[in-house]
This record gives structure tokens, C-alpha cells and sequence, in this order.
């Protein structure tokens, strides 16, 4: 199973640094509510794309969450995924080598907010 697990990542790997690197460019900036209605859209959409079943959940003073389901939830097969997609206002600009929300890669490292 490692095995077609490693060959299926190996086969895979440009895809998912292209949907990682298109995940990385959302601008969410938790301080001023910059572009989060977009990335709570785009996570939506790429769960919806994967087969999930997506709801957005709200609370009010807080930032909406994503909530994706796939198949049956049992003991022997549950897998949790939990990530912020919000961010810290990236100021001060000039202290960064590329633009925060324009993801770069160096020396094998992807950059960005």
C-alpha cells in the first residue's frame, strides 16, 4: 500500500503543487477581511471538485469555516484535515523577497503567505 501510495504522489506531484501554489495565491487576511469570501469559495469549490460534501459553517465575529465530508464516517476509517486559511496582514511589504500572495519557488521551497 506505501508502496502505490508513493508511486500515486510521485505521479501526481506537479498537480498537487499547482492546486497547493493556487491555495497559496488566495489573498485571506484574517485583520481586514481581505479576500476571505473568495478563499472560503475556492476551498469550497476545490472540495466540492474532490467529491466531498461541503457546507460552510458560520458563526458570527468569526471567519466562515469549510466543512467537507466523503463517504460513511466509521471508527476504522475517519480521517481528519483541520488548517486556517486566514492569514496576518503581510506589512511590512518591503521586508518580503517576492509578493506574499504570488507564491515562488527557491532552492526546492515554496514561498507566499
Amino acid at each position: 500500500m506505501i508502496s502505490k501510495l508513493k508511486n500515486y504522489v510521485e505521479e501526481n506531484k506537479q498537480r498537487f503543487i499547482d492546486e497547493l501554489i493556487a491555495f497559496l495565491a488566495q489573498p485571506s487576511v484574517s485583520t481586514t477581511g481581505l479576500g476571505i469570501d473568495d478563499t472560503v469559495r475556492f476551498l469550497r469549490d476545490e472540495l466540492d471538485r474532490l467529491g466531498f460534501q461541503t457546507k460552510v459553517l458560520t458563526l458570527e465575529g468569526a471567519n466562515p469555516v469549510v466543512f467537507g465530508e466523503a463517504g460513511p464516517v466509521t471508527a476504522n476509517t475517519s480521517l481528519c484535515v483541520y488548517g486556517h486559511y486566514d492569514v496576518q496582514d503581510p506589512d511590512p511589504l518591503e521586508l518580503w523577497h517576492s509578493d506574499p500572495f504570488k507564491p515562488e519557488i527557491r532552492n526546492g521551497l515554496i514561498f507566499a503567505r
